[in-house]
């Protein structure tokens, strides 16, 4: 087992562990937030060492909150109403920003750095007066944010292993004990 050393990245820890099997050919990835948008799997993939988990463009159309939803949609999976806002634009023009929002969105509603992992930079906002430190929270890990609907329902997850024949896992429920994890 390699570990590869931590870091410590705006108020969050990252640790990035690399794992192998006795003959060394094998790489399995565990990494959380940062370095789950592809860069890893390139790195591996540029050195010619096998890896197991997504690719390069998996990861990095997953951890794209803004690509990954445009996609989706274009795929026909219904996503909630949403908006992109860069930081020059809300810093720009603030007003048209939470004008967009209060029209198009809606409240509550959540603010998110578009690429990232977890819950790290999202805020809730349950009215307009929320969203200037939302957007301080969601701009201090990326200058693109994703505004969200907020979705009142169940979640559930469930992971699906495998390429020529996928087999899903059984479907847990979140049970969450404040508004969001």
């Amino acid at each position: 087992t390699t570990y590869l050393p931590s870091q410590t990245t705006a108020g969050y820890t990252e640790t990035r562990e690399v794992t192998h099997n006795d003959d060394g050919t094998v790489r399995e990835l565990i990494i959380h937030v940062k370095w789950e948008d592809g860069t890893l799997q390139g790195f591996l993939e540029i050195a010619g060492v096998p890896y197991a988990g997504g690719g390069v463009a998996a990861s990095a159309i997953g951890m794209d909150k803004a690509l990954m939803k445009a996609l989706f949609r274009e795929a026909g999976i219904p996503v909630a109403r949403y908006s992109v806002i860069r930081s020059w634009e809300y810093t720009l023009a603030q007003n048209d920003s939470m004008a967009l929002i209060d029209q198009a969105i809606g409240f509550p509603c959540f603010v998110k750095p578009a690429n990232g992992g977890s819950s790290v930079g999202v805020s809730r906002a349950r009215s307009r007066e929320d969203l200037p430190d939302a957007f301080q929270a969601a701009f201090a890990y990326d200058d693109k944010a994703v505004v969200e609907q907020a979705v009142i329902g169940r979640e559930v997850e469930c992971s699906v292993l495998g390429n020529e024949h996928p087999e899903a896992s059984i479907v847990g429920e979140v049970v969450p004990d404040r508004d969001f994890y």
